[in-house]
């Protein structure tokens, strides 16, 4: 669905749509208050400032980059709650490529028809999570995916850290375009085939600032948010860029 020129103009003039992206927050937020806590992950309790946050998402899109992955390409991610994911999803944003979170519980037919679907150039996944082997599901798809360009295992046996947080920091400035598309997320599939839904930073940020006021979370001097759906879906999870905002 479009949103017409009219209603648009409404948005912005409300103030529901105002042209931010959530990767230029992190870089103003990297260079403003590099030593404030930015994600806190209890599996490894690591405590990740928003200056490592940035150099790791900026390595994130410098190697999207080295494998041709061009604004608008589509970035698949099924990772549970890490802080690699924070680290990968913002690294796909500030590359200008389009991020297709998915749920962990997505098995081979989910996951066969979404790839295919979206053509996703890249996936991420863990090695192993809950007792499921990822990564060779992962390892099935990309060779049965003429789109599908590389698959990236995340912790276990995988060598994300080798590849991709073990490069040199690079230079990297966000996109800017907050009416581009930047996520295409797909429906559960319990009733029918799984179907895409494009956002924009305007949509998802817009879905942000409601929870944001319904919640009253601004009363909160330093807030802070437990999130228990993985990172990426937008839901309750991308709080974290409101409530952040205002430390």
């Amino acid at each position: 669905m479009i949103v017409d020129p009219a209603r648009a103009q409404q948005y912005v003039d409300d103030g529901w749509w105002d042209g931010t992206t959530l990767a230029s927050r992190v870089r103003d937020l990297a260079f403003d208050q590099p030593e404030a806590i930015a994600v806190v992950d209890e599996t490894t309790d690591a405590r990740v400032t928003y200056s490592q946050l940035w150099d790791d998402a900026c390595r994130v899109a410098a190697f999207l980059g080295s494998l041709g992955v061009w604004p608008g390409d589509v970035v698949s991610v099924q990772l549970p709650n890490w802080y690699e994911t924070v680290a990968i999803d913002l690294g796909v944003l500030a590359r200008g490529a389009v991020l297709n979170p998915l749920l962990p519980d997505y098995r081979e037919r989910e996951l066969e028809h979404i790839l295919a679907t979206a053509k996703s150039k890249v996936l991420f996944t863990p090695d192993e999570y809950r007792g499921f082997d990822h990564a060779a599901l992962g390892r099935e798809l990309h060779g049965s995916l003429d789109t599908l360009q590389d698959h990236i295992v995340v912790r276990g046996a995988g060598d994300f850290w080798q590849r991709v947080l073990g490069r040199t920091p690079a230079h990297v400035e966000p996109p800017d375009d907050a009416t581009a598309v930047s996520e295409v997320i797909f429906t559960s599939g319990t009733e029918a085939t799984p179907k895409g839904v494009m956002h924009t930073e305007h949509t998802t940020n817009c879905n942000v600032r409601s929870a944001y006021a319904v919640n009253e979370l601004g009363r909160r001097e330093r807030g802070k948010l437990l999130c228990e759906r993985p990172v990426h879906v937008p839901h309750p999870g991308r709080l974290h860029e409101k409530v952040d905002d205002d430390r």
